[in-house]
């Protein structure tokens, strides 16, 4: 998938694979290039031009669902041909992506899915708290819902194959499915069988920007602000959090994406440092709070350094997520419209209770002891052998 939260839990592996000797070939778009080519992997272009809809537009769950067997229509009979002449020893893919999955089982090339989100399952589904919305969503737009099932039935027939169940559009579950979270963390994590392997998020020393530690070292809070990399364009958002942090005794560091430019913003308090992007592990390790949209990825990277949430999601597996770390006790969530007085008692709550912080440590340490990236890589290769 061309999207940050999908590529960068997967980049540790590519380069700790490179590391050991193995040769890997990585598809993707021109933007992750520069990204893939630094771990040591060999970036291809798919040698087919496909027009992929603004990531926003997957908000609607059945949009991501069409574009995966749009994607998968156009892809499969060329990759066919190509990797039939590569014969490669594995394919890796994104949870995502149905067509490496059609091509694996079709060309009997072991094949490995990893999840960048929660792993998804029929009793996942059930048992989450946005199951209401999930299934409103897929009964009130019926024709597209019957559309998308007859499709998703029709690829697996026309290459010989049985259709599972249309959960698995969600996950295109292998034999060996490598989850970047924790069992203590993942929904109904009893559901999932050893061929489900959670070894938490890939935590590595990133390259690029850093910020000096000057920043840090005066003896306020530090407060960080991410609506992530997609939907991370509401201006009311960032003019509540000035009007809430603008006088308060914390260093407050926000990044606002490049959708909005800082004139946008117009005044910015003196205690806030704001930029486009920011050095997310970095800022993270030292901060005492974070203001999240809930990725899955933002979600781990925070528990991983202990550090509390309130979580303002964008869509309804960011909700998900929300609700299992409201579950947890590491974070609350903003169920209501978003107003000052509304984010000021979120403050209050999280500020004046420190069981919050203490479960976000606890999550962490689960997270750290899950083995990461280097798990991950040393689990695939005993999966080739």
């Amino acid at each position: 998938m061309p999207s940050f939260g999908h590529i960068n839990p997967m980049l540790p592996i590519m380069a700790e694979l490179v590391k050991q000797g193995h040769k890997v070939i990585v598809y993707n778009n021109s933007e992750f290039e520069g990204l893939i080519c630094k771990t040591g992997a060999e970036f291809r272009l798919l040698p087919v031009s496909i027009k992929m809809p603004d990531l926003k537009e997957f908000k609607d769950n059945l949009r991501l669902a069409e574009t995966g067997l749009e994607v998968t229509k156009i892809v499969t009979p060329i990759m066919i041909e190509i990797f039939k002449k590569e014969r490669p020893d594995c394919i890796i893919h994104d949870s995502l992506s149905l067509w490496s999955k059609i091509i694996s089982q079709y060309l009997k090339i072991p094949a490995v899915s990893l999840v960048p989100s929660m792993a998804i399952n029929r009793s996942v589904i059930l048992k989450s708290k946005i199951n209401g919305e999930f299934f409103w969503e897929i009964i009130s737009k019926y024709k597209r819902s019957i559309n998308i099932y007859q499709q998703f039935k029709e690829i697996y027939k026309q290459h010989g194959f049985k259709a599972p169940l249309i959960f698995d559009i969600f996950s295109n579950k292998e034999n060996l499915n490598i989850v970047f979270t924790s069992r203590s963390i993942q929904i109904d994590e009893s559901s999932f069988k050893s061929d489900f392997k959670f070894v938490g998020p890939s935590i590595y020393q990133r390259k690029g920007l850093t910020l000096k530690n000057n920043l840090f070292n005066i003896g306020k809070k530090i407060v960080y602000i991410s609506l992530g990399t997609i939907y991370n364009d509401d201006l009311n958002f960032y003019r509540i959090c000035f009007e809430v942090f603008k006088n308060s005794n914390s260093r407050v560091f926000m990044s606002i994406g490049k959708d909005i430019k800082k004139s946008d913003l117009e005044e910015i308090p003196d205690n806030f440092y704001v930029e486009k992007y920011l050095p997310q592990l970095q800022i993270l390790e030292r901060a005492d709070l974070f203001l999240t949209h809930g990725g899955m990825n933002s979600i781990n990277e925070s528990l991983y350094y202990g550090v509390p949430m309130i979580i303002f999601p964008q869509m309804l597996e960011q909700k998900a997520n929300a609700y299992r770390i409201e579950e947890l006790g590491a974070g609350i969530m903003c169920k209501k419209k978003l107003t000052k007085s509304v984010f000021i008692e979120l403050i209050k709550i999280i500020s004046n209770d420190d069981n919050y912080k203490k479960k976000a440590v606890k999550l962490g340490k689960n997270l750290k002891e899950s083995g990461g990236y280097k798990k991950a890589a040393r689990l695939i290769i005993e999966y080739m052998n």
